[in-house]
Order: C-alpha cells, then structure tokens, then sequence
C-alpha cells in the first residue's frame, strides 16, 4: 500500500482535532496556564498574601483589647478575603487582559471541553491562593498567637471556597466587557470587605443587610473558612455549605455556558 494511502488511513481512524479526554484536557490546560502565568502568579501571590497580612495588621488597630472570638472572626475574615481577593479581582482582570488581547479567542479554537478550560483557569488561580492563606496564618500567629486548628472539613471546605471564587470572577469575566467586569469584581470586593460580616460579627449590620448576606456567598464563605480552620471552637453549618454549594453550581455553569457560546 502507497504511503500517502496508509498516512489518509491514519487521519481517518485518528481525526484531526479529535478532544482528548477530559481530565488530560485540564492537566494539559493547567501546565500551559502556569507556562504564561509564570511571571505574574509570583507578583500576585505577593499582592495577595500582603492584603491579607494588612488586614490582620491594619485591623487589629481598631480593637483595643480583643477578644478571643473577635481575633478569631478577623484572622479567619482576612484569610477569606485573600480567597475573595484572587477570585474576584485578579483572576478576572487576567481574564479581561487575555480577551483584549485575542489569547482567549485561541484557547477556545483548541480541541479541549469548554469545561476543561473553566476547571484549569480555575484551579491555577485557586493554587495562586495558597501562599497567601498562608502567609496570612503566619501574621494571625505572630500578632494574636492564634493557631489554626484543622479537621476533615478543611479538607472540603477550602477547595469548595476556592473553587467558588474562581469561578465567579472568571464568569463576570467572561460574559462582560473588560472595563464592567473590572468595575462590578471592585464593588464585589468592597462589599465583602465593608458590607458583608466576614471581617467583623453579622450582629452589627442592620437586619435588612444581615438577612441579605445570608443568602449571598461571602458570608458563608467566612463562616465555613473560620470553622474549617478553626475547628476547635467553630463548626461548619449545613446551611453556609448549602448556600455556597449553589453559588459554586451556578457560577461554574454560567461560566462553562459564556466560554461555549464564546464566538
């Protein structure tokens, strides 16, 4: 047999093109990911492991003699905020950087899922994260002693608080413009900072805020981090990982949703 008949043979048994299974989809994804992302995941992991240390710092200045239970809420609200922090701001301004720039208009050309591409995105920024937990940990201990005391649920409850992030911010992403997204992931990250009780006590926002944090994400998401690290004194409510279960279901499907419908 000629070989240009056994080379056509080949391509039809083997298309070009042809998707790969899924979970090589996200580990090729990923290594790619980290491949471009290798200069900024160092500055951002600075950035976000100092945002969480200021908190700690910064903070700490405005409570005179704390309390056990109020070094406890602001050590583990700063941690979560360094979780929010990747999700909602840098992760997105990344994305809307890599839209501008016609580097996502390439990815979604590969012949991978569209689900592998939110999973790897995701799972490279939620790792960017980990320095910064634990950088914050370390300042919790250097000014309040306070050390973490982890169970299983740290196990589920981090990955699950990550994850939600992550795929939040990149569905904002991804279904608005740049210049919105970059305004609306700000608000977020005000919101959770000033508005939502991750940082400080539920009981001192008016009931209308304290009943609307219930059903929105960064309240659970504290409490869950707060009783996963500190497990000793806190523990996880049905209720906050209900919530945020939904939140994190939503937000992948809305951003599995705008990479497929991405033209």
């Amino acid at each position: 047999m000629p070989s240009s008949m056994r080379t056509d043979t080949s391509r039809a048994a083997q298309p070009v093109g042809a998707p790969t299974p899924w979970l090589r989809d996200v580990a090729l994804l990923m290594r790619w990911s980290g491949s471009r992302y290798r200069y900024l995941l160092p500055a951002f992991t600075v950035i976000q492991a100092v945002f969480a240390v200021a908190i700690i710092v910064g903070f700490a200045f405005l409570l005179r003699n704390p309390t056990a239970a109020e070094v406890q809420q602001l050590a583990s609200g700063a941690w979560t905020m360094g979780i929010i922090s990747v999700g909602l701001v840098i992760g997105p301004q990344i994305i809307g950087t890599e839209k501008s720039e016609g580097v996502l208009d390439y990815i979604h050309h590969l012949p991978v899922r569209r689900s592998a591409i939110v999973v790897a995105d995701s799972s490279v920024w939620a790792a960017a994260a980990l320095p910064g937990l634990c950088a914050g940990v370390i300042a919790a201990r250097i000014r309040f002693g306070l050390v973490p005391t982890l169970s299983w649920t740290t196990l589920v409850v981090v990955p699950l608080a990550l994850m939600t992030c992550m795929f939040l911010g990149s569905a904002i992403a991804h279904l608005l413009r740049p210049n919105v997204s970059g305004v609306l992931t700000q608000v977020c990250l005000l919101f959770a900072l000033l508005f939502a009780p991750v940082t400080f006590p539920a009981d001192r926002l008016p009931l209308w805020l304290q009943a609307a944090n219930a059903y929105l994400p960064f309240e659970p998401i504290a409490n869950l981090v707060r009783a996963a690290t500190i497990s000793d004194s806190h523990e996880p409510a049905m209720r906050d990982l209900l919530v945020l279960t939904v939140w994190c279901a939503i937000a992948y499907t809305a951003d599995v949703r705008a990479v497929a419908h991405r033209r």
